[in-house]
Parts: structure tokens; sequence; C-alpha cells
């Protein structure tokens, strides 16, 4: 999975890009059904929902397709099932952190409750849909969970707002309770997604030229040493995919025997894209600058959208997102693949 410069690399990419554009209906290794977990990488529908009624779904409500996400399109799930025929099961809300008991406090306005969790929220409305789910078996279900954006930046452990005693540890950890509970439930195919390389988003990378003051996600530049900041958040997420890529097939063999758990590296397709954006993105590519600018109102580019990298200042572009729907497919069907492993119990 790591990243090389090589001739073989650029010509992966570009046969990568070209997959991007294709559809497929056939079903990798048999899935059936498609359940996600996470933020608003992943959050299709679930965040508006909370917003616009004011409390979670009923039990059983499968939401609608969307385009309107903190991506400006579709998202990887949502493409996952359009090319594979899955059914789609997102039950990942924007904002959300792995549990509150490791960044407690925080609460969802529209509700007046606590934020929604993953481990607190999302596996907790799954099971409560899991009767109604249409032939969910072992075998043909998959499992996505891809968290952390929120729980390592500003408003978790880049801020320090995590508990005290709270580490990067306890947030894995957390990931792999999340497993517990979905094998628990049935589950035998998992796949993570590891962190992106977040100190190249905008909002960290270019602070106050994507935003005013990026005051939409970070509370206040200008009580930050930006450098500082990022090079922290280097290496919390260097740490989090080192524990992530050493602790899955150990977790694997101890705690979830006859399962399999693939881990899609997130991180180097991103930092891929922004070392060479053509191979990525539509001319003119652009890898720096989000195609909306909020400064002190919101702007879109006139320049095409498939062209951007980041969609605003945190989030990736809908061409990134079908760019992970692909690596996500190429995984599932190959077992490995350019930025992809999985291991099997």
């Amino acid at each position: 999975m790591k990243t090389t410069t090589t001739t073989t690399t650029t010509l992966c990419l570009v046969l990568l890009l070209q997959l991007v554009g294709c559809e497929t209906t056939s079903r990798p290794f048999g899935m059936r059904n498609l359940v996600t977990f996470g933020d608003s990488y992943t959050d299709e529908s679930r965040s508006q929902y909370f917003i616009t009624h004011g409390r979670a779904p009923p039990a059983g409500q499968v939401l609608p397709p969307s385009n309107h996400t903190f991506s400006g399109g579709f998202v990887w799930p949502r493409i996952v099932a359009q090319r594979t025929g899955a059914r789609p099961y997102n039950y990942a809300v924007a904002g959300a952190m792995c549990s509150n008991d490791l960044v407690p406090g925080r609460t969802l306005n529209a509700t007046g409750r606590p934020f929604p969790s993953l481990s607190g929220y999302e596996i907790d409305a799954f099971e409560a849909d899991a009767a109604f789910f249409r032939n969910r078996q072992p075998n043909n279900t998959v499992y996505a969970i891809w968290i952390g954006t929120n729980d390592l930046g500003t408003n978790g452990f880049l801020g320090d707002s995590q508990r005290p005693g709270a580490t990067l540890s306890s947030f894995v950890d957390c990931i792999w309770g999340a497993i517990d509970r979905l094998y628990a439930d049935g589950g035998r195919r998992f796949v993570v997604f590891n962190q992106l390389p977040l100190e190249l988003a905008p909002m960290y990378a270019t602070p106050g030229t994507a935003g005013h003051g990026n005051v939409q996600f970070w509370r206040d530049t200008s009580a930050y040493n930006g450098t500082a900041y990022r090079n922290k958040l280097r290496q919390y997420t260097s740490v989090v995919n080192a524990m992530l890529d050493m602790g899955a097939p150990l977790q694997l063999r101890s705690r979830w025997p006859v399962a399999t758990i693939s881990l899609i590296d997130a991180h180097s397709i991103v930092a891929d894209a922004v070392a060479n954006p053509s191979l990525f993105l539509d001319v003119p590519a652009n890898a720096v600058m989000p195609y909306r600018n909020c400064l002190s109102a919101c702007v879109d580019s006139p320049a095409k959208r498939s062209s951007f990298l980041w969609y605003d200042e945190l989030h990736p572009s809908a061409r990134m997102q079908e760019v992970f729907a692909q690596n996500f497919i190429a995984l599932l069907q190959n077992g490995s693949s350019m930025y992809g492993k999985t291991f099997y119990g």
C-alpha cells in the first residue's frame, strides 16, 4: 500500500482513472448489502434528516439517495451501490466521532442531545434496523467504517478536547470495538478506511485563504501556530494509520474468527492526488484550493467541479468520492489493490 513514484505507479494511476468512469453491474464477491458508518466523508442524508426533523430517522426507514452532501455530489457508498447493484445502508452522520466517551460534551443543536457517534448512535441505529434487512447474510454483506477526521481534528485531539487519559490508542480501540459489535451482529466482512493526510486539506494547509479564518470548521486559527498544528496532525494521522495497519491482522486472529478485514489506504490516495493531480482530476487540475471558498460569502469556482480535489476546506470533492468508490470496488473484487489489502481470519 505504500506509494511509489515509479513509471509503473503512474501507469496504474492512469488505469485507475479510466476505471473510475466505468459502470459495472457485477457484485464483488457476492456483495448484496453495503452497510456504512462514519462522518461527513460518508454521510449521504442522515445528518440532514436530524436537522430537518429534530430527531433520528425511525427504525426501518431507508433514506433516499442524495447528492446534496459535504462533497458536493454523491458519496462513495452510493457510487459503489450504483456500480455493483448492492443495496446501501448508510448510517454515517456528518460531524460524528467514534465515541462521545473519548471527546465528551458535544451536543447536536438540532436535537439538544449528545452528538451522534459511531459507537453511541450509528451502530445502535443499524441494530434497530437489522430486522428490516432483506437477505442479510454473513457472506453477502460488507460493513465499512471511515471515522477519524473529527476525532483527530480541532474539536478532538488536535484541540486537546479529549477526556483525560484518552490517547490515540483509545481511538483505534474504539474502531476495533465497533467491529466487535458488528461481528456479534453477524458481520464477517469488514472494511476500514485509514486517515487522510489532513494537514494537506486547505483548512490546515492554507488557513485564512479558503475560508474566513476557516472558522466554519476551525474555531479560531489566530489562537494556533499553524505549522506546529500541521506537524501535530501529520503525526496523529501517521500513528493512527500505523496502528490500523499493524493491528488489523492481530485483532482479526484474536477477536473475529472466520472473518475478513480490508484496509483502504485513503491517505495514499489523497497524497498521490496532491502530488499528481492531473492523474486524478480534470483539467485544470487543482489540488490546493477548494471548489467552494467561503471568505465573506461562499463562492463556487467557475472552473469545472471535477477539476478540484477539495470541495471545500475540509471535504474531498465528488470526483475524489468516485476514486474512493472505485478503489473500494477493486479491493473487494481482487482482495488487494494498489491502495488496499485484505486479511483473512
